[in-house]
């Protein structure tokens, strides 16, 4: 079990922090949507658009994440593709939306409970 579980918890630690390294260093313009309260069903719903859907299904290295940031009493989460075997984030531009809320919806928090990170299957 613990086998299993190491690797797991040290690649979404390493995703984690790659990301947060990604959007610091690049001039990038992704899509932000703010709202007050952060659903589950949006975060769902942004991962069954017609194209991110398609290209899940293609790829099956390809993995739908979620990232939460807590800062100055607002959450983002940010929702995109992740390649496990380049472990990089892929079209960042094209699969990729910001969530910016003052507060997230009781299943997205069970969600994530004391995690930065989910994915969404």
């Amino acid at each position: 079990m613990k086998k299993v579980i190491f690797p797991i918890i040290g690649t979404a630690a390493a995703l984690v922090i790659g990301t947060i390294f990604f959007f610091k260093n690049k001039n990038i313009f992704l899509r932000v949507k703010k709202c007050n309260l952060l659903k589950m069903e949006d975060v769902i719903a942004f991962f069954k658009n017609k194209d991110i859907k398609q290209r899940l299904e293609a790829d099956s290295n390809l993995l739908a994440v979620a990232i939460k940031e807590y800062k100055n009493g607002c959450y983002r989460i940010i929702c995109t593709l992740y390649d496990k075997t380049k472990e990089e984030i892929i079209d960042i531009n094209e699969y990729t939306i910001v969530f910016k809320a003052k507060d997230i919806d009781k299943d997205l928090k069970n969600a994530f409970l004391n995690k930065e990170m989910i994915i969404l299957k």
